[in-house]
């Protein structure tokens, strides 16, 4: 089960604006990015990110209508896996998070009346949370491949057709437990800006895109970093 921390991630301003800017139909002011390329020199010399990664492939052994089975013993009740993924031969289960130093300083400058930053802070984990998210398909895709296999587009708990409620057997099958990460609240991931996903490794597999799962996701119209060609990352 790999498992890799201290991961470097580069985020630029522009990186936060380009989402910025989609949600509010205008540019940055040189304010604004003042503020956000100083936040990014405190994140940076605070050590504020923790990127740190989780994943396994498993072998698909079987499947139905609704259900996957790995290692012949494993089953996740999920009819998009088992529509998306049935080229399939393996699927790889992914945790990821940015740590929870981020999260924590949100909390204290939201609680010391300091708005502002909190926001622009969490909107910068987010984006990190993306890069990061898009480093898994990057080593996953480098596993496919010395495999002699094609690597499919992620889906994600919460997807329509992919319970939330998958997100328990997910997080437990990437080994989300060795990066400290659990779930709070029901179906809610600790630290806040992790994520799980899972991806198809097959032969001739089709891939797809975060933009393409964004152009049928429920919630678009209302999410600030929607992958659309211009935004930088989702939220989280």
């Amino acid at each position: 089960m790999p498992l890799l921390r201290d991961l470097s991630l580069a985020i630029a301003v522009e990186d936060i604006a380009c989402g910025r800017h989609t949600a509010r139909a205008r540019p940055l002011s040189p304010a604004v990015r003042t503020r956000l390329a100083e936040l990014i020199e405190t994140v940076t010399a605070q050590r504020w990110l923790q990127p740190a990664i989780a994943y396994r492939i498993r072998t698909i052994t079987d499947r139905g209508g609704d259900w996957i089975e790995l290692d012949g013993a494993i089953k996740l009740q999920a009819p998009l896996l088992a529509h998306r993924m049935r080229p399939a031969s393996h699927l790889a289960t992914v945790v990821c998070t940015v740590g929870e130093s981020l999260s924590r300083q949100v909390s204290a400058w939201f609680g010391s009346g300091n708005p502002a930053r909190a926001v622009l802070l969490d909107e910068l984990g987010s984006i990190a949370l993306t890069k990061l998210a898009d480093r898994c398909g990057e080593l996953l895709r480098d596993e496919a491949l010395a495999l002699g296999l094609d690597l499919s587009g992620s889906l994600h708990p919460g997807d329509d057709g992919f319970a939330i409620e998958q997100q328990a057997a997910v997080l437990q099958l990437a080994g989300g437990d060795e990066l400290g990460i659990a779930l709070q609240g029901g179906s809610t991931l600790a630290p806040l800006k992790s994520l799980t996903a899972v991806y198809g490794l097959g032969k001739k597999m089709p891939n797809w895109s975060a933009g393409d799962n964004c152009a049928t996701c429920r919630a678009r119209e209302r999410c600030s970093y929607r992958r659309d060609g211009r935004t930088a990352g989702i939220a989280a």
